[in-house]
């Protein structure tokens, strides 16, 4: 029988940079970046994020959808060592960038994580709802 490894604080400490981490093409910039999974803290601060949204606005608005999308990328976009690319203060800059790219890479980063896409593809439907909204009404 093979002896396990006993772990040590340094293991547990430097967990975060074993975070699984996946690399995705991104064809719109003409590259790719490493999507990492979220942290456990991470996860807890998107959910805050979710239910701060739902409490101050019952149902998701575009515009809260988007910032949600980059948000959660600003969580997982990393370079090859694990290392985040983005912070907070970055967020509002990465929901200007189309759509599309915003709800490809969104997506990826939950898979990435282990949940449930089901977030995505609410706010996917809400925005195709809503340029359709706004197609009809111009």
């Amino acid at each position: 029988m093979t002896r396990k490894k006993v772990l040590s604080r340094a293991d547990f400490l430097s967990a975060s940079a074993n975070l699984k981490r996946e690399l995705v093409e991104v064809e719109d910039l003409g590259g790719a970046v490493y999507l990492r999974e979220l942290s456990a803290k991470q996860v807890l601060e998107y959910n805050e994020r979710i239910k701060k949204l739902q409490t101050d606005n019952s149902s998701l608005t575009p515009s809260s959808s988007v910032d949600l999308m980059a948000a959660l990328i600003s969580m997982t976009a990393c370079d090859e060592d694990g290392a985040l690319l983005f912070t907070e203060s970055d967020v509002q800059a990465l929901a200007e960038n189309n759509i599309n790219l915003l709800i490809t890479l969104s997506a990826k980063a939950l898979e990435v994580s282990g949940m449930n896409t089901a977030a995505v593809v609410e706010v996917t439907d809400q925005l195709k709802k809503t340029e359709i909204d706004s197609f009809v009404s111009n």
